[in-house]
């Protein structure tokens, strides 16, 4: 099968445009993907994000918990730890 020519082609399209929205367009012009692969892929970064901000948010809890408790002579620079970290997450 030949592709169309411009001339042929008619001013609107060739008639998809009112049936499918714009979503439906990656099908039509990609159809090699692995959509199953890609959507495993996408649950496994949003699994590992979790499991990171988990462990970012335990460490800001456990610096709070020091700073909060420790009363020796850094006390300071573990209150400006906690700041930093608490500040890098916003």
């Amino acid at each position: 099968m030949t592709a169309p020519d411009e001339e042929s082609i008619p001013e609107n399209g060739l008639g998809y445009d009112e049936l499918m929205e714009d979503r439906d367009y990656l099908f039509r012009l990609i159809n090699t993907i692995d959509w199953e692969a890609q959507l495993r892929a996408i649950k496994g970064v949003l699994g590992r994000n979790r499991a990171a901000s988990q462990a970012v948010s335990k460490a800001i809890d456990d610096l709070q918990l020091e700073s909060e408790t420790y009363r020796g002579p850094h006390h300071e620079q573990i209150v400006d730890e906690w700041v930093d970290a608490v500040s890098s997450v916003l």
